[in-house]
């Protein structure tokens, strides 16, 4: 009987460990990279939140959406500079609202475009590596609106 002992890992006990530290490795880096995604859109969502709060207040003072595309708004009273990610966004007015003047006669109704239906708001992180980051929502004049798009290109 040999009573020699051995001190010391086996060749298959530390690639054994290797391969657990590697699978545990990447599947933190992909948890990171999801977690960081997370943060990022989320920013987002807020700074397109509280543009879409305070077009809500701009269109009940002046009866119409406010167009803007920059990092500061002085009237709608955003800062995008503030953002670690989001530091620009943009609003563009659309859906012009036809209406029909009842002082004509029926026959000769004349349409006047008096305001905006909708405001599409979106702001953009653009990333050092080249990627470009969105969060986009249309405000509607009932104050509704549609579910955030966000993507990355």
């Amino acid at each position: 009987m040999n009573n020699k002992k051995l001190k010391g890992f086996t060749f298959l006990e530390f690639i054994t460990v290797i391969s657990i530290v590697s699978i545990l490795f990447l599947a933190s880096v992909i948890t990171y990279k999801e977690y960081i995604k997370k943060i990022i859109y989320t920013e987002g969502k807020s700074l397109v939140a509280s543009i879409v709060e305070a077009q809500n207040i701009y269109y009940a003072c002046h009866n119409t959406f406010y167009g803007f595309s920059g990092n500061f708004s002085q009237e709608l009273e955003i800062d995008a500079r503030v953002n670690k990610y989001f530091k620009f966004f943009e609003t563009v007015p659309g859906g012009l609202i036809p209406k029909t003047s009842n002082n004509y006669p029926k026959n000769e109704k004349q349409e006047f475009f008096l305001k905006y239906s909708y405001v599409v708001i979106y702001c953009d992180y653009f990333h050092t590596d080249g990627r470009r980051w969105t969060v986009e929502t249309k405000l509607y004049l009932d104050g509704h609106c549609t579910k955030y798009k966000t993507y990355e290109e």
